[in-house]
């Protein structure tokens, strides 16, 4: 009777041990890897204000440097402006926070037996409690820490420079990329580098437009409405948008808490207006904004902001629907009929 085995070639052992090598090492340096891919998602919004200046013979390091200087410029100009009512209103939520929850926690008509409420209610205080003590702490201990304040510095002055080199040296950089891979493989990494800048590039742009659309629109509802912290509530609602789906049910959860401590008649105002907003972002805002934006599979996005999340902490959660963009890149250049891939 012939008897059947398993046959593992020596090849196969060392690929194997080849790919546990890259994933090892990949995890060593995930914090520079972290950083580089940001950079190359900041260098997908600029190449192609980079590539059209181009054909008018403008270098694209110059480019870079005109849009470094009208982004500080404009970021200086801002903070300048608005960074002291910033402070001012979060300083304000920190020190009355207690007081807007009793009185938040007051107006809510549950409906329940008076024993079970007060259950419900003491863990919510709790709750409240530890994330006021916790966001505290933190926020002192970072301000208070020089190290994390030079590290924040030096990974951002990382992240300048690599974007720009990579939109300056784009074309050396791929060439160098493409001469050392075998040639059968050449065409799969051209089609992937370039769906990489298509992918991540129209998320990036259009997902800023969007959250400064969104920020304004919150904003001036909510000063129209006479929400308090109009200003915090509406840079969260921007932030937020930059997390699908979770992003704006969390900011309209904030603001209606804040008109809460004004009057019911005020939140149930608010709650109409982030509903309102929203449904001008999903049929009219998004497909204008987004309609030169690849689009990216719900379901794949949620999952990967949750394992970025566990993987990479709150920054995670941001960089989950790049990381969806990156492998629907990938599965759009893989040709089932190349007989090299």
């Amino acid at each position: 009777m012939a008897q059947h085995g398993v046959s593992i070639s020596t090849s196969t052992i060392f690929r194997v041990f080849f790919v546990a090598l890259i994933f090892w090492l990949a995890y060593t340096v995930r914090a520079t890897l972290l950083l580089v891919f940001i950079s190359f998602i900041l260098a997908t919004i600029m190449n192609p204000l980079a590539a059209r200046a181009e054909k008018y013979k403008i270098p694209r390091g110059l480019t870079v440097a005109a849009l470094y200087l009208i982004a500080f410029g404009a970021l200086i100009g801002v903070g300048w402006s608005l960074a002291p009512l910033l402070i001012f209103q979060i300083s304000q939520i920190a020190q009355n926070f207690g007081g807007y929850w009793d009185k938040a926690v007051a107006f809510l008509p549950w409906g329940i037996e008076a024993d079970v409420k007060d259950v419900v209610q003491n863990n919510l205080n709790s709750i409240a409690s530890a994330a006021k003590t916790g966001l505290s702490v933190t926020i002192s201990s970072v301000l208070s820490t020089v190290a994390g304040f030079v590290n924040v510095v030096g990974s951002f002055i990382i992240v300048v420079v690599l974007a720009f080199y990579f939109v300056a040296e784009e074309k050396n950089l791929k060439k160098g990329l493409l001469r050392v891979l075998p040639v059968k493989h050449v065409p799969l990494a051209d089609r992937l580098i370039t769906n990489f800048q298509y992918w991540l590039g129209g998320w990036a742009r259009g997902q800023i437009i969007l959250s400064l659309i969104i920020g304004a629109c919150v904003y001036i509802a909510l000063t129209i409405i006479g929400v308090p912290y109009a200003f915090a509530l509406a840079l969260l609602a921007g932030l937020l948008e930059f997390i699908p789906y979770a992003g704006p049910i969390f900011s309209g959860i904030f603001g209606v808490f804040f008109a809460l401590t004004v009057s019911p008649t005020i939140a149930l105002i608010t709650a109409l207006a982030y509903y309102v907003i929203q449904v001008l972002e999903n049929n009219v805002i998004v497909p204008k904004v987004m309609q030169k934006a690849a689009g990216v599979n719900p379901v794949l996005s949620f999952i990967m902001i949750l394992i970025a999340f566990e993987a990479l902490g709150v920054i995670g959660v941001f960089l989950g629907v790049p990381i969806a963009s990156i492998i629907m890149a990938i599965t759009e250049s893989v040709d089932p009929s190349d007989s090299n891939v």
